[in-house]
Formats: structure tokens, C-alpha cells, sequence
């Protein structure tokens, strides 16, 4: 009598992974067409594959092209894309109020949709705080720092660096004729020196030295991966497996970063209220109204990427655009020329009066904006209203 193995047996581990994989396969799919077909925001256009799964929004902010893959969308979609599962993008102008405007009366807001934590495990920056009462103190603290006074006070200090910047160049074409320059690095030695000594109270030296430090290089490094973690933190299981499992090098790279920023900003504070920088008005606010070290130690990271790269990146492209367009370039120079008899009366406040030196500079937003995509808002459980119109909750807009 013959003995027929069964073909299915459920104790097999074999059989046990194929259910397993199975099982996943088929939430998968349930999912995708959940997203497609039943999703808040499966009313709102799209492409198919963007409304099914966000793999493919990610695949374009990480690999760098999700400005011009989202003009691509807009373009055959119109003004209003879902550009993922629960996330719609806006291009008509008047969706930023109703996006990111306060809105006095009503108890729920549009909140931060930023997932990624500060460095600071446990404490967030102003750009990551989630808690609207928080975050709104801490952006009033550091208002003065960037009004129209502060940035008198500060002048010397840009007139110094900007000094620094002319005198490398000029170096550079006395010793040789035919000397080609890296406008996009001498622009970000320049903001890196700035923004290193308005942060840290202490120069980085990259003009004087014309090289990055690792500290500077890291950061570059970080700036890239945005789009990489931004992926990471959309799905639960995948930050814990980063941390756990990255390797030493990146761990090492991040603590440099950290233990530069907190030991630079801890020398800058010890020295108190010596000079018209950042943290002088911060300092000055009475006990238990200012920022804990910690905070500061988070800010200030923010800062160094927010006031550095971005300002280099406009500064390059502009560059690039009038040596395009040498008409424009020489107008801009007899404007400059014209209206000045010495350096000394290029002040900020001079400068702001000269009508085409600002035209270039909005042009020169327009063409190359250093943050080409808006920072998303999350609605809240009840909905928001966009443009008129009804959009779900805990969905992510911009």
C-alpha cells in the first residue's frame, strides 16, 4: 500500500514562509488598492502609481529630482496633485494662507508634518517642534536676532567676510591670469564663516584656510540624505532597523557633527552677553522665559544648514545667470558703481534702495530657489480647507 505525502504540510517551515509571504503579498495589494480606490484623498488627480503607494514621491526626493518630477505632474494634472497616498501638492499661490496661515478662532490648526527628530534625541528644534504653543515661543525668541536692527548690528561682521571673499579672489587672479574659481564653494566658505560666527561666536576659517572642515563636509553629507530619511521615517519599522544596524561610520560622522555643534555653542555662551550675535537677545531673556541648553544645542544646527548652503545655492545660480546674460551683468554693475563712491557706503541699508541689484535677486530666487519645494503641513482629524475645498484629515499638504 503506497503512503502519499501530503503536498501541504502547515508544520513545515517552507509552507510556514510561504503563508507568511502570502499573507504579506495580499496586504500589500489590499492596501495599494485601498489607496487607489477608497483613500480620503483618492478624489484629488494624480498619477496612479503615486496615489497607490508613496515609493514613488520618495524615489524623487531622494534621488534629487522632486522639483522637476512635481512640475511634471502639475503640468498634466493641474494645479492640485496627490503626489502620494495622503499627500497633495499646491501650486496656485493662493493656497499658502489657507496651507500655512494661522487661522485666529479655530482650534485646530494645520500642524508641522516633520518626522525626522533633531539631533537632540529628546528635544526638538524650532523646525521639528510639533506643539504649536511651543514652537511659536521659541520663533518670538529668536525673531529680534533676524530683524532689520539686528542685521545693522551685524554688518561689520558681513562687511569682514565678504572683505575676505574679494581679497581670495583677487589673490587668485594676481598669481595667475587664467585662474578659474568654484563660485558655489567660495560662496559657501563665505555663508559657512558668517553663519559660524553669528551661531558659535567663533569663525570656521574656511575663506582663510580655502577648505572645508570635516565638521562642514558632514554636513553636506546630511543635507543629501534628507531625502533618504525622509523615506526611512515613513515607515514605522524602518528607523528602528537604521539605528540599529547602521554602520560606524555613519554613527562616527554623527557624533562629530554633535559634539562639534554642542562643544562651539557651550564656548559661546560661557562668554554671555559680548557681542550683537544670535543668542546675545536669547541670553537676555528673564530666567525660565529663554531656551534650555539642550534647545540651544538643537537650533543651532538648524541654523548652520538654514542660513549657510541655501544662501550659497541662490548666490552660485545668480552668478551663473548674469555671466549668462553679460547685458544684465553690466547693468547691474553701473547701478552698483553709479551709486557709490567708496565700499564703505555699501551698508545693507544702501544696498536694499538699489532697485535691479533686487530685481536680480528675486530673479535669481525664481530660477534657482534654495528649497525648492514648500515644507508640508499635516491637517488636522477634522479636515482643513484648501482653496475652497475639503481636504481629509491627517493628510499631508504644501
Amino acid at each position: 500500500m503506497y503512503h502519499i505525502e501530503p503536498i501541504w504540510d502547515a508544520r513545515s517551515p517552507l509552507c510556514l514562509a510561504a503563508t507568511i509571504v502570502a499573507m504579506l503579498v495580499l496586504i500589500g495589494i489590499g492596501v495599494i488598492m485601498y489607496n487607489i480606490f477608497l483613500h480620503p484623498a483618492s478624489k484629488f488627480p494624480g498619477p496612479t502609481i503615486a496615489g497607490a503607494t508613496s515609493l514613488r514621491y520618495h524615489w524623487a526626493m531622494s534621488t534629487g529630482n522632486v522639483a522637476p518630477w512635481l512640475r511634471e505632474q502639475h503640468d498634466r494634472y493641474g494645479e492640485i496633485v496627490r503626489i502620494a497616498p495622503d499627500m497633495i501638492s499646491y501650486v496656485n499661490p493662493d493656497a499658502w494662507r489657507d496651507i500655512y496661515a494661522y487661522k485666529p478662532g479655530k482650534k485646530e490648526q494645520n500642524g508641522i508634518d516633520w518626522t525626522i527628530p533633531s539631533r537632540d534625541d529628546d528635544v526638538p528644534s524650532m523646525f521639528s517642534e510639533a506643539n504649536d504653543a511651543e514652537h511659536n515661543r521659541v520663533r518670538r525668541l529668536f525673531l529680534p536676532a533676524f530683524s532689520d536692527r539686528a542685521l545693522k548690528q551685524q554688518e561689520p561682521l558681513l562687511s569682514k567676510y565678504s572683505d575676505q571673499l574679494i581679497d581670495l579672489i583677487r589673490r587668485g587672479i594676481d598669481d595667475n591670469s587664467n585662474q578659474e574659481f568654484d563660485a558655489v564653494k567660495l560662496y559657501n566658505f563665505t555663508t559657512f564663516d558668517i553663519m559660524g560666527d553669528l551661531t558659535f561666536g567663533e569663525p570656521l576659517g574656511l575663506l582663510k584656510n580655502s577648505s572645508y572642515t570635516e565638521w562642514v563636509q558632514n554636513l553636506f553629507h546630511d543635507i543629501k540624505t534628507v531625502g533618504i530619511f525622509l523615506f526611512i521615517f515613513d515607515f514605522p519599522p524602518l528607523p528602528w532597523l537604521v539605528r540599529k544596524f547602521s554602520p560606524p561610520s555613519i554613527q562616527r560622522a554623527h557624533e562629530i557633527h554633535k559634539r562639534h555643534t554642542v562643544e562651539r555653542v557651550n564656548r559661546r555662551l560661557e562668554r554671555g552677553l559680548d557681542r550683537p550675535d544670535i543668542w546675545n537677545l536669547v541670553l537676555s531673556q528673564p530666567e525660565g522665559q529663554g531656551l534650555t541648553r539642550a534647545q540651544m544645542h538643537a537650533n543651532a544646527d538648524i541654523f548652520m544648514i538654514a542660513g549657510t548652503e541655501t544662501t550659497a545655492t541662490l548666490l552660485s545660480g545668480l552668478t551663473y545667470l548674469l555671466l549668462k546674460n553679460p547685458e544684465k551683468l553690466q547693468k547691474l554693475v553701473k547701478e552698483i558703481r553709479g551709486s557709490f563712491g567708496s565700499s564703505e557706503e555699501l551698508t545693507v541699508e544702501n544696498l536694499a534702495r538699489l532697485p535691479y541689484l533686487s530685481a536680480c535677486l528675486s530673479e535669481g530666487l525664481r530660477c534657482y530657489p534654495p528649497v525648492p519645494i514648500g515644507p508640508s503641513r499635516l491637517t488636522p482629524k477634522t479636515g482643513a480647507e484648501v482653496l475652497g475645498e475639503h481636504i481629509p484629515g491627517r493628510v499631508s499638504i504644501a
